[in-house]
């Protein structure tokens, strides 16, 4: 069994980074309080994630803050199925129940077929997931320069950075 656990941690792929969406790179916000928002890490294991909001007056992060954002609820987005019950609530007006039935029925098949399975492929296939989107604000912030990132990491201990983006408080 020892031997069992140490070939999978050989094996364990570390998560695929963050990635940052605002406060953009570079932006200039007035005010104190920032609202950070990414795209949650992925890992291709399945193992479960840690996901850390990391930031800094300085570059170098060597006096930070960080901040557990793992149990950070996180909207789920199913860009195609909003997109269908929308059309279908648009056409309700023009077409009636027929058609809001009929977008309803693509929205549900369009849930299932995002679920899972995967199609019994090659070991080297992958299922389309919905995005996590994770928005955390930080209230009480000094004017000055900033630089942020996230930090994941899989229940193994393999760890991936998202890039380092500034953005300055006037």
């Amino acid at each position: 069994l020892v031997n069992a656990l140490a070939a999978y941690e050989q094996l364990n792929v570390p998560p695929v980074a963050a990635q940052l969406r605002t406060p953009a790179n570079g932006a200039v916000l007035s005010g104190t309080s920032v609202v950070f928002e990414w795209v949650r890490g992925t890992d291709a294991n399945g193992d479960p994630l840690t996901e850390t909001l990391v930031y800094a007056e300085n570059a170098d992060f060597s006096t930070s803050t960080s901040i557990d954002t793992t149990l950070v609820e996180s909207t789920v987005l199913l860009l195609g199925a909003g997109l269908l019950l929308g059309a279908g609530l648009w056409s309700k007006r023009r077409h009636g129940a027929i058609s809001l039935l009929l977008c309803l029925v693509a929205a549900g098949w369009l849930l299932v077929s995002c679920g899972g399975g995967g199609g019994g492929g090659s070991s080297g296939s992958v299922t389309p997931t919905p995005v996590e989107i994770v928005k955390y604000q930080v209230d009480g912030l000094a004017t000055g320069t900033y630089f942020w990132k996230v930090v994941t990491e899989d229940s193994h201990g393999a760890v991936s950075e998202s890039d380092v983006w500034t953005f300055t408080l006037q």
